[in-house]
């Protein structure tokens, strides 16, 4: 990307009204020519760009008692965290500490017997792309409050005024870049017919989008998070999975007892709490107690790229559709490319799928589920024998390319992918086959799948 990214326009021209609207008898593929229409509409007439600034030079942001600081002490910080695992050896990392909880909210509601589900048109500097369709809400605490002294996030007043949660969980966020940061995903129905007169927003038949969760850089990862975390019964508008095909065995493995499954959750959960990686912190250091890291002019960065695969940038924002129109803030920049993979085994004709235990040092429970097979973006240390003839022997059922929280990360993508690998076979120790049924129960427990894992199980609602 060079220093400065321009897209001329006034914000000022788009109204509501003039932009096309959805075939509600149509399928998913009518929705894609729309949603592609109304996001190049926005992008025309969004005054946005993006450039590269020394950290000295903010007004906002500072070096102070070995952190990276905002000068309200709200929003984020850039620590150093350093823990002990359970060989001696020592852990080091420069992380994002955010420990006050955001809000990810999904609005739906009924129309003349169908589904539809509030999206939002958000654009985010780390986005690839741009604009990319969110939750009906997204805010973090300090933006709710207001702490950056700009308007109110559109409809937060829903979250008090529409009555009941249909989900409400509290969900983490990814431990490799995060100290300690959750997030509240929650969806509630919505009474009445939901007016919305937002341009940045539109009402979208449920299905028609989860269909296109397959589509690359369209639906970014708090939606594809608060869709996963959701009522499947209601996103389907009544029985999930009620298709032919895939969508059938999906079904079974939806209804499956949790004691005819390959393994019970009692043992999955008594597993995860018997698995304590670091015996020494995680503790807060300063910046410049870490080995291997050194300050540069736009934040820390490691000193030899090597097996680092990620530095700190400070960029200043220009962006005519938030809240605060300029702003600036460190950010994460990934050296590459990463993968997630989510392999699909059968047994008695039944899908599972393979998940393993991965301890990372934001996590605040220390353990959790994700995909058998992650490469996190700008890693350099690629997937083990296992992973790799998991991926050699698979048949790839779907997948996509996605941008990563381009609000914190810019230009993270990883790509995801649902794998067949046919039988369901003994895995290693620290892996788990589950069933959907048992999927479901452990995304209400919450922080059980990392980040990677719910967006790799929301090309699931493909065939919802």
């Amino acid at each position: 990307m060079s220093s400065s990214t321009d897209l001329p326009g006034s914000l000022g021209s788009i109204e509501s009204s003039a932009l096309p609207s959805i075939s509600r008898d149509a399928d998913a593929i009518d929705l894609l020519p729309w949603l592609s229409s109304r996001r190049r509409v926005l992008s025309e007439a969004e005054d946005f760009s993006l450039t590269y600034m020394p950290l000295e030079s903010s007004s906002h942001w500072a070096l102070e008692d070995g952190a990276i600081r905002h000068r309200s002490g709200r929003f984020f910080s850039v620590i150093g965290v350093r823990a002990e695992d359970q060989a001696g050896a020592v852990v080091e990392q420069a992380l994002m500490d955010q420990r006050e909880i955001g809000t990810l909210a999904l609005y739906l509601r009924q129309r003349d017997g169908l589904a539809e589900v509030l999206v939002q048109f958000k654009a985010e500097p780390g986005n690839v792309g741009l604009f990319q369709l969110a939750p009906s809400y997204q805010a973090t605490a300090s933006n709710t409050d207001r702490v950056h002294g700009g308007e109110s996030p559109p409809f937060g007043d829903w979250l008090t005024a529409h009555g009941d949660f249909a989900s409400d969980t509290l969900q983490s966020e990814q431990g490799t870049r995060f100290f300690g940061k959750r997030n509240r995903n929650v969806s509630l129905l919505i009474q009445g017919e939901g007016h919305a007169s937002s341009p940045y927003h539109a009402w979208v038949p449920i299905k028609q989008l989860c269909a296109s969760l397959s589509e690359n850089h369209l639906v970014n990862t708090d939606l594809r998070s608060t869709l996963i975390c959701a009522n499947w019964e209601m996103l389907a508008n009544g029985s999930p999975f009620a298709g032919e095909g895939f969508a059938q065995s999906l079904r079974a493995s939806y209804e499956l007892a949790d004691h005819l499954a390959l393994t019970s959750l009692d043992d999955v959960l008594g597993q995860l709490s018997g698995h304590r990686e670091w015996i020494g912190g995680p503790e807060i250091v300063s910046l410049s107690a870490l080995s291997g890291w050194g300050m540069r002019e736009e934040g820390p960065a490691p000193l030899d790229a090597s097996g680092r695969p990620f530095r700190f940038r400070h960029i200043q924002v220009r962006s005519s559709s938030r809240e605060v129109r300029v702003w600036d803030q460190p950010i994460v920049q990934s050296a590459g490319t990463g993968q997630v993979v989510l392999p699909v085994g059968r047994a008695a004709g039944v899908p599972y799928f393979l998940f393993k235990q991965v301890s990372e040092l934001g996590f605040e429970g220390r353990v959790e589920l994700t995909s058998a097979v992650l490469e996190e973006p700008g890693s350099l240390l690629k997937s083990d024998a296992f992973g790799q003839s998991l991926i050699a022997s698979g048949r790839t059922l779907v997948s996509c390319k996605q941008s990563e929280e381009g609000g914190r990360f810019l230009f993270d993508e990883n790509e995801y992918a649902l794998v067949d690998v046919g039988q369901a076979f003994t895995p290693p120790p620290g892996y788990h086959w589950l069933s959907v049924a048992q999927i479901c129960a452990l995304l209400q427990r919450g922080c059980v799948f990392t980040n990677e894992a719910r967006s790799a199980l929301s090309l699931l609602l493909k065939w919802i």
